[in-house]
């Protein structure tokens, strides 16, 4: 089985991935069609999905 670090994301990673601050990196998870999954109060994103995500939406202007 694969390390959980290598196939899950979290908000603190979607933070570095984008270079932006904790209040940006929410309000991308929290955008409609992004692939988050939330537990409790925390939001996890299989990396397989979120790059299938970033292909997509690559030549958008998601948050201005």
């Amino acid at each position: 089985m694969e390390n959980m670090d290598d196939i899950i994301l979290t908000v603190g990673d979607i933070q570095r991935i984008f270079h932006c601050g904790k209040n940006q990196a929410y309000e991308i998870v929290r955008m409609e069609g992004f692939p988050v999954m939330r537990i409790g109060r925390a939001y996890y994103i299989y990396k397989s999905a979120f790059l299938k995500w970033l292909e997509q939406n690559k030549d958008k202007e998601l948050i201005k």
